[in-house]
């Protein structure tokens, strides 16, 4: 043999790891054809069940760390929320010879908690359990001051703050949560139906009086979003189709908007102008008229392009269908 086995050796995990020279490429393939052993040895290299156990290994070492270093921290921070707390118990004690305004101090420190010692104390959903401990903090700090303050106002506040962190939040929450049956196809129509919910509860406790009118201009206002959903979520047609569809929904429905909120509260046309008494040349008088016929004449524009651009791509994808 031309080079010696040692010598061989001494860059074989180069060769293995394809970082030596041509010529060093060269001389181990030569070697290799005529020694048995130097195969073998170069087998050995290149089984990757040691390294990838030692990775592993490696791993889990680390995991194991950091999840130490979470939990002292974890405690080091629970220790820090616990000192207000056990200060304004002695104070409160102290002070008014009961418990009251305390329970403020711990529920305010109960929502921070969930945004501070939750995401440390959760690693699986945890923007699920977050939202959850934070929306239970704070509807009981809210509960704690109405208690304290002696008022009815529980009610009206839980449902505006649930209201608005469904609409915000509650898309992604489901979406983490393991729904099985026919609502695991429909989580879009589930969470619209809560929000919907919220709302129409909201409106009983906030109303006084006209609850019909009220209950009307609601039904009217989800005719959008509702609508919205619908097409982008179960129209079985292409995007361009989709787009064009919800502008002339959204035209149609926001140039219309303060026809049927004038008719709803008064009963016919009082204070409102449509946009067919829209004259684009005239702006010093009945201005909403013609904003309102600019919407319409947009979103009827815009829907017109978008479903052009749509039957063109449908077009298209047939023909390359004839031609596969």
């Amino acid at each position: 043999m031309k080079y010696s086995c040692d010598m061989i050796k001494d860059i074989l995990s180069l060769y293995c790891d394809n970082v030596c020279s041509e010529d060093s490429r060269a001389a181990v393939e030569e070697h290799l054809k005529e020694c048995e052993a130097c195969r073998g040895e170069l087998n050995t290299l290149r089984d990757t069940k040691y390294t990838d156990s030692l990775e592993q290994e490696k791993k889990n070492v680390i995991n194991t760390y950091k999840r130490n270093v979470k939990k002292k921290f974890l405690l080091v921070l629970s220790v820090i929320f616990m000192i207000p707390v056990i200060t304004c118990f002695i104070v409160n004690i102290a002070v008014g010879h009961r418990l009251d305004w305390f329970f403020i101090v711990l529920t305010s420190l109960a929502v921070l908690g969930s945004m501070v010692l939750v995401p440390l104390a959760v690693e699986k959903k945890r923007f699920l359990c977050i939202l959850t401990s934070f929306t239970a903090s704070l509807l009981l700090l809210l509960l704690t001051c109405c208690v304290y303050s002696g008022g009815t106002w529980f009610p009206v506040a839980a449902v505006s703050v649930l209201f608005g962190l469904s609409v915000v939040f509650l898309p992604f929450a489901v979406r983490q949560i393991p729904i099985k049956g026919r609502l695991a196809d429909h989580k879009g129509v589930l969470v619209m139906l809560i929000d919907t919910a919220l709302l129409a509860l909201l409106l009983l406790l906030c109303v006084v009086g006209d609850y019909r009118g009220a209950f009307s201009i609601m039904g009217y206002c989800m005719i959008l979003p509702w609508g919205l959903l619908l097409v982008i979520r179960y129209f079985k047609v292409n995007a361009f189709f989709k787009a064009g569809i919800c502008s002339v929904l959204t035209g149609v429905f926001l140039s219309m908007a303060d026809v049927v909120t004038d008719i709803i509260i008064n009963g016919g046309l009082v204070h409102t102008a449509g946009f067919w008494n829209a004259d684009l040349y005239v702006w010093d008088g009945d201005v909403n008229s013609n904003v309102m016929l600019i919407i319409l004449l947009t979103g009827i524009v815009l829907g017109a392009v978008f479903i052009g651009c749509g039957i063109a791509l449908e077009n298209r994808n047939k023909e390359k269908g004839r031609k596969l």
